[in-house]
């Protein structure tokens, strides 16, 4: 299992766009340690509390999330609703952060702040900037909530207008012992 620590984050401003760069030791079942970064776009925590309706105050569960989502595995994304085939954001979210919980405890990433002990003091995380400089305005917000609801609403009408899955009918009818 290979395990994730956050050890570093850091905001890089090219043009008009901003970017946090966060800094993941992993260590390997052998026992190889190697670093990675993870890049997003300044503006990632409003746009998760946007799709998926999170509070932009609970700044916990959205770092959570987009820290979880580059380690989603393939099943991950297979299991339950997505945003734009799930029958409402509430069961969107739900889905979502359960993977992404998933995808927590599969890598052992800690996005949290260690509390301290009687033997040691708080260790901050280092994630907590991204949550203090983030923008998460509510204007912003609202908008590009507007933004995921008209996508949803496209492909919505896209999947009616989708003509049937005739290879899924084939082997449907096949596992029925019926012809189509």
């Amino acid at each position: 299992m290979v395990t994730m620590k956050i050890i570093d984050v850091q905001r890089v401003d090219k043009g008009d766009s901003s970017y946090w760069a966060i800094i993941l030791e992993l260590s390997d079942e052998d026992g190889t340690v190697h670093n990675r970064a993870h890049i997003m776009p300044a503006d990632t925590l409003e746009w998760r509390a946007a799709e998926y309706g999170i509070d932009p105050a609970d700044t916990a569960t959205l770092l959570d999330v987009v820290l979880a989502e580059p380690y989603l595995s393939e099943e991950d994304w297979a299991t339950g609703h997505q945003l734009h085939d799930a029958p409402d954001i509430d069961t969107a979210r739900r889905a979502h952060i359960a993977r992404c919980a998933r995808a927590k405890l599969r890598h052992r990433l800690s996005t949290r702040t260690r509390a301290a002990t009687k033997d040691t003091p708080a260790v901050p995380n280092p994630c907590q900037r991204v949550a203090d400089e983030s923008p998460l305005h509510p204007e912003a917000i609202e908008l590009k909530r507007q933004l995921v609801q008209q996508a949803r609403a496209a492909h919505a009408q896209a999947r009616a207008a989708a003509p049937p899955d005739r290879i899924a009918a084939l082997r449907a009818a096949v596992e029925r012992g019926q012809p189509a």
